[in-house]
């Protein structure tokens, strides 16, 4: 159900445009289990309150990510940090700002989950195999480490990639990305051992 039929089948007011709604629905279906369209709508709301004027649509979704990340954090559900934190990274990017930290707990999480079933032993990393791939992730092309060992190293994402940026700054004095030189670190984890 999208979030504009949620709001005419119970009258629900709201300042976020009908043309914008649709913008909230992607977050509404991937987190249809712990979110709700009113969260959404008291949300947008309280920072309509707070910025003295309409939000941004991805500053209400951050607000939603970090709720969840709430939520997801005191019931130690390492998957669904794991996808809040992957939406993190993809919001922060998209307003070409350093999304490493998110997309390094995005990794992190996804270790975590990994790691809490029991089932995975080691990981493998994979790159992109392709002509934007660094010399460092290069050499971490199918590199096997036990998940212990990739909490502890943290291998992913390579730091290399983001020094490919040129970073400014914004009116507040915020790093912004001026400048992409590529798409950043497109490594990614894999289960390689699992027993079952």
């Amino acid at each position: 159900m999208s979030l504009l039929s949620v709001f005419k089948k119970f009258r629900i007011k709201s300042i976020i445009p009908k043309e914008d709604l649709s913008d909230y629905d992607d977050i509404l279906y991937q987190f249809k289990d712990s979110l709700m369209a009113s969260d959404i709508v008291n949300i947008q709301n309280r920072l309509s309150k707070k910025f003295n004027k309409e939000p941004k649509i991805n500053d209400v979704k951050f607000a939603i990510l970090n709720q969840l990340v709430r939520l997801y954090s005191a019931k130690n559900d390492f998957q669904g940090l794991s996808s809040v934190y992957f939406n993190m990274t993809l919001i922060v990017r998209q307003e070409r700002k350093n999304p490493i930290g998110y997309l390094q707990s995005f990794h992190e999480m996804q270790l975590r989950n990994w790691q809490s079933t029991g089932l995975v032993k080691t990981i493998k990393i994979y790159t992109g195999k392709d002509n934007m791939v660094c010399g460092e992730c290069q050499k971490l092309d199918e590199k096997i480490y036990t998940i212990d060992q990739a909490l502890k190293e943290k291998p992913l994402p390579c730091k290399e990639c983001w020094a490919w940026h040129e970073v400014a700054k914004d009116e507040d004095g915020k790093e912004i990305i001026k400048k992409f030189a590529g798409p950043g670190c497109r490594c990614y984890y894999r289960p390689e051992d699992i027993s079952l």
